[in-house]
C-alpha cells in the first residue's frame, strides 16, 4: 500500500486487534481467525482454511489523538506458495 492507496481509502487489510483479520487475496475479502499473538509483540499469526497470515509490525509512530501510523510486513501463504507485501496505515480508536 502506498500514500496514494492510503489517500484513496484503498485498503488489503483490516484487523480488530483482537480475534478477526480480513484480506482481499485475489480481489476477494478473506477472513482470517487469529492463532498467535504474545502481548508486547508486534507479531501476528492469523489462518483461515485456505490461507496463512502473518503480520509483522516494523515500524510505529504516533499519528495523532489516539491514532499511530503503521508501517510493516504482510506474509500469506497457501501450501508452498507465498507472497510478501510491505503496508501501511493506521491504528487507532
Amino acid at each position: 500500500m502506498s500514500k496514494e492507496d492510503e489517500k484513496d481509502n484503498k485498503y488489503i487489510f483490516v484487523n480488530d486487534f483482537a480475534s478477526t483479520a480480513f484480506v482481499f487475496v485475489n480481489h476477494k475479502l478473506e477472513k482470517f481467525q487469529l492463532k498467535e499473538h504474545k502481548e508486547g509483540s508486534n507479531f501476528y499469526s492469523y489462518s483461515n482454511k485456505e490461507y496463512d497470515l502473518k503480520i509483522e509490525m516494523t515500524k510505529k509512530s504516533t499519528g495523532g489523538d489516539e491514532t499511530s501510523n503503521i508501517e510493516g510486513i504482510l506474509t500469506i501463504k497457501k501450501g508452498k506458495e507465498e507472497l510478501k507485501k510491505t503496508f501501511m496505515g493506521t491504528c487507532g480508536c
